[in-house]
């Protein structure tokens, strides 16, 4: 797919709901990317979202207007309107976040080679 944003997305995968007065009840989605000014969303449970709606997304309370700009299969990529009052703190926390989640990552791996070069004393105890 073209690369036509101005913005770069960050990878977020943050639950939400897409909300419309056209929808007898909110869609389940996924906020898979997120800017300031869209988003890439994974509709789940099915069900079809309409051309414009409000994505509330639980963790924080944001409810952002959307406008469907693309769409494949359970996918959708949207444009938020009012982009002045874009979720930049939550912009921001997700990138945080996913620094943390690589330090883990490598704390962990660290940690994984530790116990494998350790002698194994149980057979020193025994002999």
């Amino acid at each position: 797919m073209d690369e036509r944003r101005r913005q770069s997305r960050l990878r977020s995968l943050l639950r939400g709901k897409i909300r419309s007065p056209r929808l007898v009840s909110a869609l389940d989605c996924i906020v898979a990317d997120l800017s300031e000014e869209g988003a890439r969303l994974r509709v789940t449970g099915g069900g079809s979202a309409p051309d414009q709606f409000q994505l509330f997304i639980p963790l924080d309370g944001t409810v952002r207007e959307a406008t469907v700009h693309w769409r494949l299969n359970d996918e959708l990529g949207v444009a938020f309107h009012n982009v002045d009052s874009a979720p930049v703190a939550l912009v921001d926390r997700v990138s945080q976040l996913e620094r943390e989640i690589a330090s883990l990552r490598a704390a962990i791996l660290r940690l994984e080679c530790q116990e494998m070069t350790r002698p194994d004393l149980s057979h020193a105890a025994a002999g």
